[in-house]
């Protein structure tokens, strides 16, 4: 498949880095990660980790827009779409300089993204050991390679079927392995639970029977990183280590009888908050007036 003015007005239109095409392909609208003058060569390296049977997304045509002389233009790129899905993060902050919040809505929006993050991370636990080594196999013989891997969480995409694809592979670069570990379970369980905060305050609501799931799950994961990892010489110390970057956010989970009540239990913590920053602004406010000199 190539490049056609329909789908470089698409991508230049949408003004966006990443736009979806249809179900097999995607554009992007960026430069590439290498020189202009080593940007074929680039693209034959990263079809040719695809064709040994390294998960990643076929880069298929490109065209440069704009800057088209520079070291690094910026190119309409067609490129295969990853299986499956990343986790995108969720996060809301509650301000109390709002007003007529609706509460019903902000809980509807954490509850969608905590019964999905639940969801995902299932279907990752119930993956096999095997998808499991695929993933640091492959890790590890890219960077092998001279590539560079971001392990921002969002460039790993997992499909039940197809295990976890790369994408957004730097072109050179060295990857420092010793956060290996750290890197995939990042790829695995994302930036972390979603997370709900009233003036920065957490305020993470869940049942019980959904935070056993969510344990249960990443303990999974944790068990199969392991595995993985050991077989490549890291000690199990230092990976459990590093998973408590994921295990201690469950501390901040405040646990609700029925997830139907968290927008009354929301507005409950947000009406007591208020009234105590109101109360310490006062105490404030009573101190900075007294400024005279005793004698």
């Amino acid at each position: 498949m190539k490049l056609n003015e329909e789908m470089k007005n698409k991508a230049i239109s949408s003004r966006k880095i990443f736009t979806p095409y249809d179900d097999n392909h995607i554009l992007l609208l960026k430069p590439f990660t290498c020189k202009n003058n080593e940007i074929d060569d680039y693209i034959s390296r990263i079809n040719d980790l695809k064709q040994k049977g390294i998960k990643t997304a076929g880069i298929l045509d490109y065209e440069r827009i704009y800057r088209i002389d520079t070291d690094y233009p910026t190119c309409v790129i067609l490129e295969e779409k990853a299986p499956g899905r990343n986790i995108n993060p969720y996060s809301m902050n509650v301000s109390l300089e709002k007003a007529d919040i609706n509460f019903e809505q902000i809980s509807a929006e954490y509850i969608y993204a905590l019964k999905d993050y639940i969801n995902e991370i299932n279907l990752r636990a119930s993956a096999t050991q095997e998808v499991y080594d695929k993933f640091v196999e492959d890790f590890l013989y890219i960077t092998s390679e001279g590539f560079q891997i971001d392990p921002k969480p969002l460039n790993f995409f997992f499909d039940p079927k197809e295990g976890f694809t790369f994408i957004d592979i730097n072109a050179n670069g060295p990857t420092d392995l010793s956060y290996l570990p750290r890197y995939i379970l990042g790829g695995i369980l994302g930036y972390g639970l979603p997370s709900l905060r009233i003036n920065w305050e957490r305020r993470c609501y869940i049942t019980p029977s959904m935070y056993n799931i969510i344990e249960t799950a990443m303990k999974q994961i944790i068990e199969k990183v392991s595995n993985s990892l050991i077989k490549k010489g890291y000690s199990k110390e230092k990976i459990e280590s590093d998973s408590l970057e994921w295990l201690n956010q469950l501390k901040h989970f405040i646990m609700i009888g029925d997830i139907g009540d968290i927008s009354v239990k929301l507005s409950e913590d947000f009406a007591s908050i208020k009234t105590k920053e109101e109360e310490k602004s006062k105490v404030s406010s009573n101190n900075d007036s007294d400024w005279t000199i005793g004698w």
